[in-house]
């Protein structure tokens, strides 16, 4: 035996680690052990028969970390069951989410509840697709084009719990990453957004992303940091940990613009490439006069006045993209309010009529020469008259119709 050790030192580096792992394999050694030992203890081995204590420590503590792992990956699976149809995680998450709401930061976890008027379009299949594969996706697309609503829905749908925050204002790294906190008098370090949502695998859902400075977008890279069959992780310097995502977890950003060029998104900033490169994009449009105008008539509106509203938001918002002549764009959100409101009234209050909703909506807002644009293209559909309220013959006569605009605007 010491022959052999002796023939081994004659080599070096990879030869030499080689030769002493296959001489003690056939001196009866088990294979675990080898692959941890170094040179040194192999030579020991190989010259007085006997396992050093060294390597076995290092085995040991190598069997107690790797059985640590696999308890705290079982204590995380049993935690993420918890997560019931209404959305609420188990008390270490609750309590987590209520430090950062407690701080001023908007904060929603939960199972969203499917919207029954929601309307499935070809980019809810993408973002159907890539939370399935979970992979990062950026949503982009002008305001009220429907951006956030899909992402929200395509989670009810596929009852996946939904952590959204919103970067228009008092987020921080330390909002993503964690931070310490005082507790029953003693320093506890309370675990962010990002490490929350891989340890549970719920999806990241991040609205206006391109309000975000870039000391806050930086935070996000490693957790979009994917390759096939491997999960991203993030470091937490503060408690030198590593956190894995969990099955389920994905990011999806949604902003109006890659960088503002027009002035209307003011605030906006480009998304670096850092994050462009890391995610799919897919672009949302207004819907078509055909799929508002369902929408509409999900909300309560029939047939005629649907179309009709529905051709006048898609005027007002090529005054807007096309001609520069309004400001804002009216939002899809706007138009199925005006529709709630004229049908179903809203709360404890009656309904209005369509004319009044959209004008309160719509065109108050406005500046004198905008009002002027928004009021020609709700006349040419019928939606106001030429004395700014919409004659229904059936309900009033047209001058108690406008004295009674008259007498909600004074």
């Amino acid at each position: 035996m010491e022959n052999k050790a002796t023939a081994t030192q004659a080599l070096t580096g990879k030869e030499l680690r080689e030769s002493l792992r296959t001489a003690a394999r056939k001196h009866g050694a088990s294979g675990k052990w080898v692959s941890y030992a170094r040179n040194e203890e192999l030579l020991s081995y190989l010259n007085e028969g006997v396992v050093p204590e060294s390597v076995k420590e290092r085995i040991r503590q190598e069997d107690q970390m790797k059985q640590r792992e696999q308890e705290a990956e079982e204590a995380r699976l049993k935690a993420q069951e918890k997560v019931v149809a209404s959305g609420q995680m188990d008390d270490a998450v609750d309590q987590a989410s209520k430090v950062l709401v407690d701080a001023g930061v908007r904060v929603d976890f939960e199972v969203p509840e499917v919207d029954p008027y929601y309307r499935r379009t070809g980019v809810s299949d993408i973002i159907e697709w890539h939370y399935m594969a979970c992979l990062p996706l950026g949503v982009t697309g002008p305001s009220g084009s429907g951006k956030t609503y899909p992402c929200v829905q395509e989670a009810a749908r596929a009852k996946r719990a939904i952590l959204r925050v919103n970067f228009n204002g008092g987020v921080l790294p330390s909002t993503f990453l964690g931070r310490w906190n005082a507790k029953a008098g003693a320093t506890v370090f309370t675990e962010g957004l990002l490490p929350l949502a891989m340890r549970h695998g719920v999806i990241v859902l991040g609205d206006e992303f391109d309000f975000a400075p870039p000391e806050i977008s930086a935070t996000f890279h490693p957790a979009m940091d994917l390759t096939k069959g491997r999960q991203p992780e993030i470091y937490i310097p503060d408690t030198n940990t590593r956190v894995k995502a969990s099955d389920g977890f994905c990011v999806v950003l949604t902003c109006n613009s890659m960088g503002d060029e027009t002035g209307v998104y003011s605030g906006t900033a480009p998304i670096s490439g850092a994050i462009t490169t890391r995610m799919s994009r897919v672009t949302v449009d207004y819907p078509k006069v055909v799929e508002e105008s369902a929408m509409l008539r999900k909300a309560g509106l029939d047939k005629v006045k649907a179309t009709a509203l529905a051709k006048a938001m898609k005027d007002l918002r090529k005054a807007h993209l096309n001609d520069n002549k309004i400001t804002m764009p009216p939002s899809l959100r706007q138009s199925i309010r005006i529709a709630h409101m004229a049908t179903t009234g809203w709360g404890k209050a009656e309904e209005l009529p369509l004319w009044l909703a959209a004008r309160v909506t719509l065109v108050e807002g406005m500046t004198i020469g905008e009002q002027a644009i928004a009021e020609e293209i709700l006349q040419r559909h019928g939606i106001l008259s030429t004395e700014g309220a919409q004659f229904d013959p059936d309900k009033a006569p047209e001058v108690a119709t406008t004295a009674f605009w008259k007498g909600v605007s004074s």
